[in-house]
């Protein structure tokens, strides 16, 4: 559609207002669709801070086979739209979305396996605690094998493992996971989704994981009242470790 007034209802179906030029790219060589990064920013004003967060993140996963972008081709991208929105001089064009998508930015982790895992970060920082880090490896000292750890904070060794799964023997390979960190003095705080469930129940689990910080490292981290992702993009508590 060439104008707003040009569109039309379709139940089911959300129209995405767009002026900036679309960079396509080809899915098995025949389907045409947005790229990644474009889609990213065309999301942004229907989605919340957290929300678009997760996507970012998710484009961007560990496994190479549903990585989809980077955090600099995330980057290039809102750059190079930033220089169109000011090609004309004074004032710039109105990009929908784009000053969320640049607030946003600094919060993408890379590498991620899983959206609980973005929202359980996310989560943490609302509360006041530090970002950990994604994702952190630890070698296996009798195979040799390198484990990857959901969330870390390396220096205090200690570790936050987000427990989605149900299937036995991923329990069973867990727990023998869970054995090896102990003996290699790491400590694990394990989360599942009823951790997730309400605004007490994540605060609860903030409150457990600054006990852990403070018996670590002997200093108290102080858990307030949850900020709000807009509030935390403002950057108005942001602590780091």
């Amino acid at each position: 559609m060439s104008t707003a007034n040009a569109h039309h209802v379709i139940r089911g179906v959300r129209d995405v207002r767009w002026n900036v030029p679309v960079q396509t790219q080809l899915i098995g060589g025949a389907v045409e669709c947005t790229s990644p990064e474009c889609t990213w920013l065309m999301m942004s004003p229907v989605l919340s801070e957290e929300e678009l967060i997760v996507l970012g993140d998710s484009m961007m996963r560990r496994d190479y086979r549903l990585k989809r972008t980077t955090k600099e081709e995330l980057e290039r991208f809102l750059d190079w739209v930033r220089q169109w929105k000011d090609s004309d001089g004074p004032p710039s064009k109105k990009v929908w979305g784009y000053r969320k998508c640049v607030d946003a930015l600094p919060f993408l982790k890379g590498d991620t396996d899983s959206s609980m895992e973005t929202r359980l970060r996310l989560t943490l920082q609302r509360f006041g605690l530090p970002a950990p880090e994604v994702n952190f490896m630890v070698e296996n000292p009798v195979s040799g094998a390198m484990m990857f750890l959901d969330m870390a904070y390396p220096k205090l060794k200690i570790a936050i493992e987000y427990d989605g799964r149900f299937h036995a023997l991923q329990w069973e390979a867990d727990v023998e996971r869970r054995k090896m960190l102990d003996e290699l003095g790491w400590d694990v705080i394990q989360v599942t989704a009823s951790d997730m469930r309400t605004e007490s129940s994540k605060q609860a689990l903030a409150m457990r994981v600054s006990n852990h910080i403070a018996a670590r490292s002997g200093k108290k981290v102080v858990v307030g009242d949850a900020l709000t992702m807009r509030q935390l993009m403002d950057g108005r508590r942001v602590r780091r470790m």
